[in-house]
């Protein structure tokens, strides 16, 4: 992750803005801009794991970076992926989620 002086949420944006500048110009090789539609998501999902079941739930950003924050969450790119993942077990149970896009 970009470390510089920024909030973890300006960091994950500024990170993610790069990526996709980059993505955008490879697509625009073959793509006419006139053709290309992007779509971002404005969710995530955040994943729990409990006595070996395993169950997901859609949140906004805004409370995916809440859970984030409130449980110290750590993010780390993950390059096979193209997103931040992060994981954190409380108490027995455990919770993952990955953010291809902005923490709001």
């Amino acid at each position: 992750m970009i470390s510089i002086g920024l909030p973890v949420q300006w960091q994950v944006l500024l990170q993610n803005i790069l990526g996709w500048k980059k993505s955008i110009i490879e697509v625009l090789k073959s793509v006419p801009k006139e053709k290309l539609v992007l779509g971002i998501p404005f969710y995530t999902r955040l994943w729990k794991t409990e006595d070996d079941e395993l169950t997901s739930y859609a949140l906004s950003m805004e409370k995916a970076n809440e859970f984030i924050e409130e449980n110290n969450m750590e993010l780390e790119w993950d390059e096979k992926s193209g997103q931040y993942y992060g994981e954190v077990q409380i108490e027995n149970v455990v919770y993952k989620s990955g953010l291809r896009t902005v923490i709001l």
